[in-house]
């Protein structure tokens, strides 16, 4: 059959990336024990959630070739130029399989960033918008229950570790 074109390579990196990162989500936070026991027992959430992430570069990095090709072949008239400020390159899907790949990984900063380029790309996607807005209440209660951190790095006042004049307590 040989190598599938770009586009195809792209779509099929996209079906993998997706199913990688919902069985991901299924197996996250559960124990070994029960892994081994479920029917779908398979690699754990944090190396599917790498997996998905690994494609979903490669979908991008297609994309971009792709439509880069594309838009050489077209040569566009000065005024639609340039093309990198269209951004036809990327998928809004790609980046929300992203974010839910940082999401598993519990990186949820990184997750926030990819799911808003997404949104930058297609402002109405209502997977992308409902997954920001879960993350988003996730990230504010993962950091209610948190601690309060201390000024810069500073012990809590009277609990310095040395003395005024710099000699240890």
């Amino acid at each position: 059959l040989g190598e599938p074109d770009p586009r195809t390579r792209s779509q099929i990196l996209c079906k993998r990336a997706d199913a990688m990162v919902r069985f991901a989500q299924h197996t996250r936070g559960r124990s070994a024990s029960q892994l081994d026991e479920d029917v779908v027992a398979g690699p754990d959430a944090e190396t599917l959630a790498m997996m998905a992430l690994r494609d979903v570069e490669k979908i991008l990095d297609l994309r971009s070739t792709w439509y880069g090709r594309m838009a050489a072949r077209l040569d566009p008239p000065r005024h639609c130029q340039p093309w990198a400020d269209r951004s036809p390159c990327r998928s809004a899907t790609a980046y929300l399989y992203k974010g839910q790949a940082l999401n598993v990984l519990e990186e949820y900063d990184d997750a926030a960033d990819a799911l808003q380029a997404g949104l930058n790309l297609d402002m109405q996607h209502p997977d992308l918008l409902s997954e920001l807005k879960a993350l988003n209440a996730l990230r504010t209660s993962t950091r209610a229950a948190q601690p309060p951190a201390t000024h810069h790095g500073a012990a809590p006042y009277g609990q310095s570790g040395s003395s005024c004049d710099g000699r240890a307590v």
